[in-house]
């Protein structure tokens, strides 16, 4: 007969008519190991650590894995059998005491044991019967709280009466105490069935698409090509603007010897619109700007760190001539101080304008809605130029960007500066932070 699979160190092999062996008269003839080592932590039990048993999984486990835990009314119905106390591992204590709905049903003995516990080796060809058991319905921990609150003031309040006699008194305790333990196991909670739950999605899904059919049956056809045009001439022209003006403000207290911060004030209602120019000389300006415009979310990840998700929802061919392609992106920003700032996404149009040069810009597209959740942010111009040098290229970064909501303009444009500094030091050593 070959060996049973799981054989643990120093097996203690027990004969059939001890008191530790299985009463079934059909396994009465099997052999029987008993584990040496703790299932949760695999130690060697010892005198000093003794050997114990799982009341729910029937696990042997040492004195350390196994917990006495007292059963209380609440607890009544999780467990099929139990006294004031039972034996519980970390792992059924989660699943049977601490599981609100209690949903799952009782876990049957692991693979290879007997109810005991034990390793067994049985015959491969044997299929028990699939026994179904019933799952009890159980109160809520919000349930649970408010009757444990109401019964202790009711309790409270007949304690702290003072023209009563105190076995009145205690006799109302009890009493009190009494209809609480009957009460609470009878609280049951009403959850509607898989099917039930399963219609009401079919519904909701129903009148979303329906409501989808309707507006897009209203909505007139969007010429994307006339719209991406027009955007394209406005970013254009806009960046001419802003290279050109002399009205840039450096900013000595964020400026460093490699790297120069100017500011442009774009009036009161809007945000600062930001410029960095630094000296690149470790990488090319194609290889560079091929980086910076590339839709793949895994390279754009590496320098907008603060994206969640990036997806091309348009591709359209600006010149066929040269190859030009323009995409229209929807990035999403996470949200910042544990989901007091909302996060925000932006749709824009993309694309090379030049060899040296790539913009992009917001606009409104009909297949990208405002989601739930997240505030829509305008990107007024971002772009990036090469411009050569002696010893690599001039790059220049300029944001206009307004992120929406109600945040304060100073901190808007300090979390603005602080983002823009980083790229600008990343890109600075672009071939080892970037790994291009």
């Amino acid at each position: 007969m070959a060996p049973p699979s799981l054989t643990p160190l120093r097996p203690r092999t027990l004969s059939s008519n001890s008191s530790s062996s299985v009463s079934d008269e059909g396994r009465r003839g099997s052999r029987i190991i008993t584990p040496d080592r703790c299932k949760g932590c695999l130690r060697l039990f010892t005198k000093m650590l003794t050997i114990k048993q799982c009341f729910r999984c029937k696990n042997y486990m040492c004195a350390l894995c196994v917990f006495k835990v007292p059963m209380f009314h609440g607890e009544k119905g999780k467990l099929p059998k139990h006294g004031l106390h039972a034996r519980l591992c970390a792992t059924c204590y989660d699943e049977s005491i601490l599981n609100e709905n209690n949903n799952q049903p009782e876990m049957s003995p692991p693979s290879g044991r007997d109810n005991l516990g034990l390793f067994e080796i049985e015959d491969e060809c044997e299929e028990e019967p699939v026994i179904k058991k019933k799952v009890v319905q159980t109160p809520s921990a919000k349930t649970t709280l408010w009757l444990s609150i109401l019964a202790g003031s009711l309790m409270m309040g007949i304690v702290l009466l003072e023209n009563v006699e105190f076995s009145l008194r205690i006799g109302a305790v009890v009493l009190v105490y009494g209809a609480f333990v009957i009460i609470h196991p009878l609280w049951k909670i009403s959850t509607p069935s898989e099917n039930t739950l399963n219609k009401k999605i079919a519904q909701e899904e129903e009148k979303i698409e329906e409501d989808e059919a309707s507006t897009c049956d209203k909505a007139e056809p969007v010429d994307m090509d006339a719209i991406t045009l027009e955007k394209k001439s406005y970013l254009e022209t806009r960046w001419d603007e802003l290279k050109n003006t002399n009205e840039w403000v450096k900013n000595d207290s964020r400026s460093t010897s490699a790297i120069t911060l100017s500011e442009l004030d774009c009036g009161p209602e809007l945000p600062l619109c930001i410029k960095v120019e630094a000296l690149v000389t470790d990488i090319s300006p194609d290889d560079l700007l091929a980086f910076l415009s590339s839709p793949d979310p895994k390279d754009r990840i590496k320098w907008d760190t603060g994206m969640t998700s990036h997806k091309v929802i348009q591709e359209i061919t600006l010149d066929a001539t040269i190859g030009q392609i323009g995409r229209i992106l929807h990035n999403v920003q996470k949200a910042h101080g544990f989901g007091v700032v909302s996060s925000r996404d932006f749709v824009s149009f993309a694309y090379r304008a030049s060899s040296t040069l790539y913009l992009q810009g917001s606009l409104v597209h009909p297949n990208v809605p405002n989601r739930a959740g997240s505030t829509r942010g305008n990107l007024h111009i971002l772009g990036f130029e090469c411009t050569p040098a002696e010893d690599g290229f001039l790059l220049t970064y300029i944001n206009h960007i307004d992120i929406g909501g109600a945040l304060p303009r100073k901190l808007v444009t300090s979390g603005t500066c602080d983002n823009m500094m980083k790229f600008m030091n990343s890109a600075i050593q672009a071939k080892k932070k970037w790994q291009l």
